[in-house]
């Protein structure tokens, strides 16, 4: 045998193979460790402690038995914002609406778990991929989850592989062209119908990314100087053509009623960046500012970097409309705050290559403490939603309950985790529902004729956070420079007339957390029929008017 030869194969015996992980598996590895890390504790409460989940809920039971809610019409699903109502609707008469409600939020932290790793990847490397993983952690159970904002949150991701597609359709061959142009087509239909917002944004990215092609390639030939957008938007127009109907429907519905829009001040907009992004229920997760703090550098340091449409243009142009947008607007909360998931997006892809050791270190050092901050807040969250639906055995079923909520958020820092708690007693007793969002056409359902002015829930809402104490009362009025003679009697005579005007149509009434002087107001006529911790449950007892009982 030749000499060489025996070398080489004593060299190769010598020699282990290794064997490297290639960045899609890795990716997905990632990405089912962030989900069983985030998500395990969902399993184990009853209900997720998410602001807007029992309202949702509501809305399904109203949906599910209207023979016992003839006062509204369902609006229908095919429309965008109805994929949560459909699944839970459909999946709760087999398992339960909870437990469908559940198990879509348990999705919503999947898909947020398995596409980040793989965005990051798409636009970067692998290396940056890793160095992003405990960044992440707090981006999987982001705020508009925490929010109960389920539609959304379960669509940025689905925005965020619309990008990955749409990057894919740029560099694609002449063969795959179509197919990969029908992938983005889907994608952004699905993320439409799941919300509208995120295919919005995603067209102003391509907008913008198309915009600076054009001043890039000034002196080129024409078609050369529309090359993006000749590629991306035949993928986005059927879904941009819908959501601006939907949109042109939401404003005329709105107009009768619209409000004039709310800005947020820079140092709000600049703090909202974290809190509706990263920052979870409580302190426990504050730990979090520093992965913002990390990326928000980077993307500054390197806000030139970034390819097509996640370059500077399209960052620049997406911070400017987060800054300069409206807060409230269209009869619509948290407008500029949607964008927030995109510029995150966008500074993940802007990672360096290499951190600081000891950054390093820190970052996963927050990660863990976020991960064992969490499940603390949502099972101590959770809890006190049991605290506030403990009385549902007092109430009858169909009762007509009138609910006064003086204390949305206990425990909570950064939500009303207990803004929709009410729906828990629609949920399990059928109970009057006049806090149910019916309003505007896209919500599932509608009612028939309009509240009278002092049910309206945003009229309460106003009432009870203005008028719940005396000292609350005159301090509003005095911000607001209006002149009374004696104040403490002008708030019991608005109490009184509130009374008067909203108990006639209920004969239950839940009070949380009330104060003792709101409870001195409340006429004769209501007794308490079940106190537990913060809840006041008062039942009407028989009487002619709304003076003493009959004997």
């Amino acid at each position: 045998m030749p000499a060489g030869a025996s070398t080489s194969t004593t060299t190769t015996e010598a020699t282990p193979a290794r064997i490297r992980l290639g960045d899609r598996p890795l990716a997905l590895i990632i990405g089912v460790g962030l989900f069983l890390a985030v998500a395990w504790p969902l399993c184990f409460l009853r209900i997720p402690p998410y602001q807007d989940l029992p309202g949702h809920l509501a809305a399904v039971t109203i949906l599910a038995n209207p023979d016992k809610y003839p006062e509204f019409v369902p609006t229908g699903f095919l429309k965008p914002n109805s994929f949560l109502f459909l699944w839970t609707l459909v999946l709760g008469r087999s398992f339960g609406f909870v437990a469908a409600a559940k198990a879509f939020a348990i999705g919503v932290l999947a898909a947020n778990a398995l596409v980040l790793p793989r965005f990051v990847l798409h636009f970067t490397d692998r290396k940056r991929m890793l160095l992003a993983t405990p960044l992440l952690v707090p981006m999987v159970h982001n705020w508009f989850v925490s929010m109960g904002m389920l539609n959304f949150a379960a669509s940025v991701p689905v925005a965020l592989l619309l990008l990955m597609a749409l990057d894919e359709r740029l560099a694609a061959p002449a063969s795959l062209r179509a197919r990969v142009t029908v992938k983005a087509s889907l994608l952004a239909l699905l993320c439409w119908y799941l919300h509208p917002f995120p295919v919005m944004v995603v067209g102003l990215m391509v907008a913008a990314a198309a915009g600076a092609e054009l001043v890039a390639s000034a002196g080129k030939p024409l078609r050369e100087r529309f090359t993006l957008a000749r590629a991306t938007l035949p993928a986005l127009a059927p879904a941009a053509a819908m959501g601006a109907f939907v949109f042109a429907l939401h404003v005329a519905a709105a107009a009768p009623r619209m409000e004039p829009p709310i800005f947020s001040s820079l140092q709000w907009a600049l703090y909202n960046l974290w809190s509706q992004w990263m920052y979870g229920f409580t302190e426990l997760t504050a730990v979090s500012l520093l992965p913002a703090l990390v990326l928000a550098v980077a993307a500054a340091m390197r806000w030139r970097e970034g390819r097509a449409l996640l370059g500077p243009a399209p960052l620049v142009v997406l911070l400017l409309a987060y800054l300069l947008g409206p807060y409230v607007a269209f009869d619509s909360n948290y407008i500029a705050p949607r964008l927030i998931p995109f510029l995150w997006a966008a500074a993940l892809v802007r990672l360096p290559a290499r951190l600081p050791r000891p950054l390093v270190g820190a970052l996963g050092a927050a990660a863990v403490v976020y991960l064992a901050g969490m499940p603390i807040d949502l099972f101590r969250l959770s809890r006190e939603l049991d605290d506030f639906a403990a009385g549902t055995h007092a109430v009858p079923d169909r009762a007509r309950l009138l609910t006064l909520n003086f204390n949305a958020r206990v425990t909570s820092k950064n939500t009303f985790s207990l803004g929709t708690a009410w729906g828990l007693y629609v949920l399990e007793r059928h109970t009057s529902a006049i806090d149910a969002w019916a309003n505007v056409p896209s919500m599932p359902i509608m009612l028939r004729t309009k509240l009278p002015h002092h049910l309206e829930p945003m009229t309460r809402l106003r009432f009870v956070a203005t008028a719940r104490t005396r000292e609350v009362f005159c301090a509003d009025r005095h911000s607001k420079r209006i002149v009374t003679n004696n104040c403490e009697e002008t708030w019991r005579d608005e109490w009184d007339l509130f009374w008067r005007e909203a108990l006639p149509t209920f004969d239950y009434l839940l009070l949380w957390d009330p104060p003792a002087e709101v409870l001195e107001t409340v006429p004769p006529t209501f007794k308490e029929s079940f106190v537990q911790g913060r809840l006041r449950i008062l039942a009407r007892t028989p009487s002619d008017d709304m003076g003493e009982p009959k004997p």
